[in-house]
Formats: C-alpha cells, sequence, structure tokens
C-alpha cells in the first residue's frame, strides 16, 4: 500500500455505488469494499453491523498507531546513546 486511504462504503444499490467511488477518488481515497446495493431496507437493517465493523476497525488502528509511536520513541532513545556521555 502506497499510503493512500482505504475507505468502505455503505449503500443502497448500484448507482449509489458508483457515485460513492467517484467521490472517494476525487477526495483521493481508494474504494475499499462496498456493502449493501440491496435496497433501503436491507442497508437499514445492516447499517449497525457495518457501523460495529467501522468502531472495530478504528479501535485496531489506534492500537497500531500507539505500538507505532511507542517503537519510534525506543529507536530515538536508542540513537541517544548512554545517558550522561
Amino acid at each position: 500500500m502506497n499510503g493512500t486511504l482505504i475507505i468502505h462504503a455503505a449503500v443502497e444499490g448500484i448507482v449509489d455505488e458508483a457515485v460513492v467511488q467517484k467521490l472517494i477518488i476525487e477526495a483521493g481515497g481508494c474504494p475499499g469494499t462496498v456493502y449493501g446495493k440491496s435496497g433501503k431496507a436491507f442497508l437499514r437493517q445492516k447499517i449497525q453491523g457495518f457501523n460495529n465493523a467501522a468502531i472495530g476497525q478504528a479501535e485496531s488502528l489506534k492500537r497500531a498507531i500507539i505500538c507505532l509511536q511507542r517503537m519510534i520513541e525506543k529507536h530515538k532513545r536508542g540513537l541517544q546513546g548512554p545517558r550522561g556521555r
């Protein structure tokens, strides 16, 4: 991956899918999985599950960022050498 943000979406139908993909690309993102596409009733029935999945992804990303920050700090301390010299 080249650092481009992958954005997933939930939509009502195929026209919505085309629009959301175009918007994501125009915003500089990369379209990910597009869920739904089976009408408004289906989307309403499944939206809580989509939201829960998004929250889970956000928590995983948050943990990864914290881990990377700790690794960077540890690396910086290692580059500084022993203290007091």
